[in-house]
């Protein structure tokens, strides 16, 4: 739904499958801005990252259709920022700490890089506690 500053704002329950319908939403509202591949990319990329962490990771348990996450999405000519509102477990993603990169493949282990991949992503970070909610501001450039 697009306010009358023509943003796009999402209400969703905290699934799994509101992950692929905010993707779906979001490519269709920046798609008249005609965004650069890469710019989709780094767009999908962070909010996927995001949402997947409110979802898994924001309560008691993965997949909690009681919970809502928020989403404002605002395309200007140099970048696109997105607003998400969880009001989830505190935990602020500007303060986590980076994870070392494994010295070798055997080394690996999957998953914990998502919040890397959004600081490399993004063009800037904001995280603030806002009556009881995770509010996370993040910029991507256009």
């Amino acid at each position: 739904m697009l306010d009358t500053a023509h943003r796009l704002r999402l209400t969703l329950p905290a699934t799994r499958a509101s992950v692929d319908a905010a993707r779906i939403a979001v490519l269709e509202y920046l798609a008249p801005s005609r965004p650069t591949p890469r710019t989709i990319f780094d767009v999908e990329l962070v909010l996927e990252e995001v949402l997947m962490n409110v979802v898994l990771h924001g309560g008691a348990g993965s997949d909690d259709a009681d919970r809502s996450m928020d989403l404002v999405v605002e395309s200007t000519p140099d970048a696109v920022r997105m607003v998400f509102a969880d009001r989830g477990i505190a935990f602020d993603p500007t303060t986590a700490a980076a994870h070392a990169r494994p010295a070798t493949l055997s080394d690996a282990v999957p998953g914990g890089l998502g919040i890397d991949l959004v600081r490399k992503r993004s063009r800037s970070l904001a995280y603030a506690r806002k009556d009881d909610c995770n509010v996370l501001t993040v910029e991507i450039a256009r």
